[in-house]
Protein backbone atom coordinates (compact mmCIF):
# COMPACT_ATOMS: atom_id res chain seq x y z
CA UNK A 1 0.00 0.00 0.00
CA UNK A 2 1.41 3.42 -1.01
CA UNK A 3 1.87 6.28 1.58
CA UNK A 4 -0.89 8.24 0.08
CA UNK A 5 -3.48 5.01 0.18
CA UNK A 6 -2.23 4.94 3.73
CA UNK A 7 -3.21 9.14 4.16
CA UNK A 8 -6.79 8.95 2.40
CA UNK A 9 -7.41 5.26 4.67
CA UNK A 10 -6.08 7.36 8.05
CA UNK A 11 -8.54 11.03 6.85
CA UNK A 12 -11.87 8.61 6.19
CA UNK A 13 -11.15 6.99 9.42
CA UNK A 14 -10.84 10.19 11.17
CA UNK A 15 -13.60 11.84 9.69
CA UNK A 16 -15.63 9.05 10.77
CA UNK A 17 -14.88 9.21 14.00
CA UNK A 18 -15.34 12.49 14.02
CA UNK A 19 -19.10 12.29 12.50
CA UNK A 20 -20.12 9.13 15.37
CA UNK A 21 -18.78 11.22 17.91
CA UNK A 22 -19.98 14.80 17.27
CA UNK A 23 -21.47 16.23 20.23
CA UNK A 24 -25.11 17.42 20.56
CA UNK A 25 -23.72 20.94 21.60
CA UNK A 26 -22.36 21.39 18.01
CA UNK A 27 -26.75 20.93 17.52
CA UNK A 28 -27.10 23.57 20.19
CA UNK A 29 -25.10 25.86 18.78
CA UNK A 30 -26.04 25.70 15.19
CA UNK A 31 -29.67 25.42 16.25
CA UNK A 32 -29.61 28.96 18.29
CA UNK A 33 -27.75 30.92 15.85
CA UNK A 34 -30.43 29.54 13.15
CA UNK A 35 -33.62 29.88 14.84
CA UNK A 36 -34.52 33.27 16.69
CA UNK A 37 -35.52 33.26 20.03
CA UNK A 38 -34.57 29.48 20.13
CA UNK A 39 -32.76 28.55 23.56
CA UNK A 40 -31.05 25.28 25.01
CA UNK A 41 -29.91 25.46 28.20
CA UNK A 42 -27.66 22.20 28.11
CA UNK A 43 -26.79 19.45 25.62
CA UNK A 44 -26.08 15.92 26.13
CA UNK A 45 -25.05 12.91 24.46
CA UNK A 46 -23.68 12.54 20.27
CA UNK A 47 -25.45 14.17 16.94
CA UNK A 48 -26.64 10.47 16.98
CA UNK A 49 -28.12 9.98 20.15
CA UNK A 50 -28.76 12.91 22.21
CA UNK A 51 -30.61 15.30 24.35
CA UNK A 52 -31.21 18.84 24.61
CA UNK A 53 -32.77 20.02 27.86
CA UNK A 54 -34.75 23.52 28.46
CA UNK A 55 -35.50 24.18 25.54
CA UNK A 56 -37.73 27.66 24.69
CA UNK A 57 -38.21 29.37 21.27
CA UNK A 58 -39.91 33.14 22.50
CA UNK A 59 -41.93 32.21 24.90
CA UNK A 60 -43.06 28.68 24.77
CA UNK A 61 -41.17 26.30 26.74
CA UNK A 62 -40.80 22.83 25.30
CA UNK A 63 -38.54 21.03 28.02
CA UNK A 64 -36.78 18.36 27.04
CA UNK A 65 -35.78 16.49 23.42
CA UNK A 66 -34.54 13.23 22.51
CA UNK A 67 -33.40 12.71 19.00
CA UNK A 68 -31.83 9.31 18.12
CA UNK A 69 -30.60 9.86 14.38
CA UNK A 70 -31.49 7.30 11.45
CA UNK A 71 -28.11 7.33 9.79
CA UNK A 72 -29.37 5.74 6.78
CA UNK A 73 -32.00 8.34 6.11
CA UNK A 74 -28.60 9.79 4.15
CA UNK A 75 -28.83 7.52 1.80
CA UNK A 76 -32.26 8.70 0.56
CA UNK A 77 -30.62 12.46 0.85
CA UNK A 78 -32.80 13.37 3.95
CA UNK A 79 -32.29 14.08 7.55
CA UNK A 80 -34.39 11.87 9.94
CA UNK A 81 -34.76 11.30 13.40
CA UNK A 82 -36.97 9.47 16.31
CA UNK A 83 -37.87 12.11 18.91
CA UNK A 84 -39.56 12.58 21.94
CA UNK A 85 -40.85 16.03 23.45
CA UNK A 86 -41.59 16.04 27.16
CA UNK A 87 -42.76 19.89 27.80
CA UNK A 88 -44.56 21.89 29.75
CA UNK A 89 -47.59 21.73 28.12
CA UNK A 90 -47.67 18.65 25.67
CA UNK A 91 -45.88 15.69 25.01
CA UNK A 92 -44.93 14.46 21.77
CA UNK A 93 -42.78 11.20 20.06
CA UNK A 94 -42.30 10.07 16.78
CA UNK A 95 -40.47 10.45 13.83
CA UNK A 96 -39.41 13.30 11.87
CA UNK A 97 -37.36 13.97 9.09
CA UNK A 98 -36.18 16.98 6.13
CA UNK A 99 -35.49 16.83 2.83
CA UNK A 100 -31.49 17.99 2.09
CA UNK A 101 -32.67 18.70 -1.32
CA UNK A 102 -35.67 20.68 -1.40
CA UNK A 103 -36.59 21.43 2.48
CA UNK A 104 -39.63 19.74 1.96
CA UNK A 105 -40.31 18.09 5.77
CA UNK A 106 -42.72 14.61 7.09
CA UNK A 107 -43.34 13.64 10.41
CA UNK A 108 -44.41 10.25 10.67
CA UNK A 109 -45.91 7.94 13.37
CA UNK A 110 -45.74 10.41 15.89
CA UNK A 111 -48.01 11.10 18.63
CA UNK A 112 -48.62 14.51 20.20
CA UNK A 113 -50.54 14.83 23.84
CA UNK A 114 -52.09 18.08 25.30
CA UNK A 115 -52.72 18.50 29.25
CA UNK A 116 -55.74 21.12 28.15
CA UNK A 117 -55.60 22.20 32.53
CA UNK A 118 -51.75 23.03 32.10
CA UNK A 119 -52.62 25.22 29.44
CA UNK A 120 -54.60 27.16 31.66
CA UNK A 121 -57.64 27.98 29.65
CA UNK A 122 -60.27 30.04 31.77
CA UNK A 123 -62.91 31.45 29.62
CA UNK A 124 -65.58 31.31 30.07
CA UNK A 125 -64.97 27.85 32.37
CA UNK A 126 -61.85 26.24 32.69
CA UNK A 127 -60.78 23.78 30.49
CA UNK A 128 -59.57 20.69 31.64
CA UNK A 129 -58.94 16.92 29.70
CA UNK A 130 -56.66 16.22 26.66
CA UNK A 131 -56.15 16.57 23.11
CA UNK A 132 -54.48 13.87 21.17
CA UNK A 133 -53.22 14.28 18.01
CA UNK A 134 -52.08 11.00 16.25
CA UNK A 135 -50.13 11.02 12.54
CA UNK A 136 -49.81 8.57 10.63
CA UNK A 137 -47.99 10.84 8.08
CA UNK A 138 -47.74 14.47 7.28
CA UNK A 139 -45.46 15.94 5.06
CA UNK A 140 -44.93 19.77 3.96
CA UNK A 141 -42.92 22.72 3.51
CA UNK A 142 -41.16 25.36 5.64
CA UNK A 143 -44.28 26.41 7.45
CA UNK A 144 -46.66 24.83 5.09
CA UNK A 145 -48.87 21.16 5.46
CA UNK A 146 -48.84 19.69 2.26
CA UNK A 147 -50.87 16.45 3.13
CA UNK A 148 -51.81 14.87 6.76
CA UNK A 149 -53.07 11.56 7.46
CA UNK A 150 -54.26 10.68 11.01
CA UNK A 151 -56.71 11.27 14.20
CA UNK A 152 -57.16 13.92 16.40
CA UNK A 153 -59.35 12.95 19.96
CA UNK A 154 -60.56 15.12 23.03
CA UNK A 155 -62.12 14.14 26.32
CA UNK A 156 -62.20 17.89 26.91
CA UNK A 157 -66.09 18.05 26.98
CA UNK A 158 -66.37 15.30 29.57
CA UNK A 159 -63.80 16.69 31.43
CA UNK A 160 -64.86 20.36 31.83
CA UNK A 161 -68.44 20.20 31.73
CA UNK A 162 -68.84 17.66 34.69
CA UNK A 163 -70.94 20.60 35.98
CA UNK A 164 -73.77 20.40 33.70
CA UNK A 165 -72.71 15.74 33.95
CA UNK A 166 -72.02 16.02 30.69
CA UNK A 167 -72.17 11.82 29.02
CA UNK A 168 -71.33 12.59 25.73
CA UNK A 169 -68.43 10.47 23.85
CA UNK A 170 -64.53 11.48 22.99
CA UNK A 171 -64.88 14.16 20.05
CA UNK A 172 -62.91 12.38 17.14
CA UNK A 173 -62.19 12.69 13.91
CA UNK A 174 -59.65 12.81 10.66
CA UNK A 175 -57.26 15.08 10.08
CA UNK A 176 -55.80 16.89 6.91
CA UNK A 177 -54.47 19.68 5.51
CA UNK A 178 -55.89 22.84 3.81
CA UNK A 179 -54.78 25.98 2.65
CA UNK A 180 -51.35 25.03 4.38
CA UNK A 181 -52.97 24.22 7.62
CA UNK A 182 -54.07 21.17 9.43
CA UNK A 183 -57.53 20.80 10.40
Amino acid sequence: MRIWQMAALFMAALLICLLVLAPMSMIKTRAEAAVPGLRVKAADGTVWRGRLQGVSLKDERFGTIELRARPLSLLLLRLASGFKVSGSRFDAQGNAGVSLINGGWRLEQTTLEADLARANIRDPIPIRGRVTLTIDRMTGTKDQCADARGMASSNALEQSLGIIEWKGPVVEGPISCENGRVV
